[in-house]
């Protein structure tokens, strides 16, 4: 048997890797509305497993499910910020669920709410590299404000889903007042401000 060139390991170990990271589109409550929306489709028997660097099949396609809603945003210093919230045209919301080791693909129609938890939240030292390339760090003196969130979402339906997630929402006042709000996953602020300065989103209420 002829010798193996080393280019047919590595697409050996390729295929290996791409069995490591699970998609699931959520299985929608069953109305009229939702059928119409997926046309009718099945429902999936089972989760999909694709390369990490391949995006997730989702029955959910229809622009009906990132349509502007009436969104309120709940702040940690207590402020609000109500307006008409859309999201990236197309796409589900994408959630790591730790607990079951996947990404859960949820349509935004679909979602009502969403409550955030602080997993950890910290002043961090500031540093810098002693040269360019170095991995010496030298640090500075200051400190800066650090936080990793988690967030519950309900759903229309009453389910919820636990996970981590970063996600823009553009939301538009009736003053006409335009926010870029994102659901962080981790956030800092800048040097020398204090956690109190690091304001994040609380809260999230949607209406139909």
């Amino acid at each position: 048997m002829g010798r193996r060139s080393p280019l047919f390991g590595y697409v050996i170990c390729l295929a290996l890797l791409a069995t490591t990271v699970t998609v699931r589109a959520i299985d929608p409550a069953p109305t009229d509305a939702v059928d119409f929306i997926l046309g009718a489709a099945t429902k999936p028997s089972a989760p999909t497993t694709v390369p990490a660097t391949t995006a997730p099949s989702t029955p959910f396609k229809s622009k009906a499910d990132t349509a502007a809603r009436r969104g309120t945003f709940t702040y940690s210093d207590g402020s609000t910020f109500t307006g008409w919230t859309t999201t990236t045209l197309e796409k589900p919301l994408r959630i790591w669920v730790e607990a079951q080791g996947e990404f859960i693909d949820v349509p935004y129609a679909h979602i009502r709410s969403a409550t955030v938890d602080v997993v950890w939240e910290r002043l961090d030292k500031e540093y810098q590299f002693l040269v360019s390339g170095s991995d010496i760090k030298t640090f500075t003196g200051r400190t800066y404000p650090a936080r990793e969130t988690i967030y519950t979402f309900t759903l229309k339906d009453g389910r919820t889903i636990k996970g981590s997630i970063v996600v823009p929402f553009d939301v538009r006042a009736d003053n006409g007042e335009e926010r870029l709000i994102v659901l962080h996953k981790r956030d800092k602020g800048p040097a020398g401000k204090t956690l109190n300065d690091l304001v994040y989103v609380t809260k999230m209420e949607l209406g139909d």
